[in-house]
């Protein structure tokens, strides 16, 4: 899964409305790079495994 970079760059004191939405698009996009950072961790931690299984199987 590919995230749009203007999503991540995206700065919510430079967005036009007002405080709680800026607060909430905090959460979110702090929440959505704890979501990425976690998947690509799991993304390794399952290739290891891939890797094991393989071994194991002998190939």
């Amino acid at each position: 899964m590919e995230i749009d970079k203007e999503i991540l760059s995206l700065n919510p004191d430079e967005l036009e409305t007002d405080e709680k939405t800026k607060a909430l698009m905090r959460k979110v996009l702090d929440l959505l790079e704890q979501i990425l950072k976690e998947n690509a961790e799991l993304r390794v931690e399952i290739q290891k495994l891939r890797d094991k299984n393989a071994r194991l199987k002998g190939e």
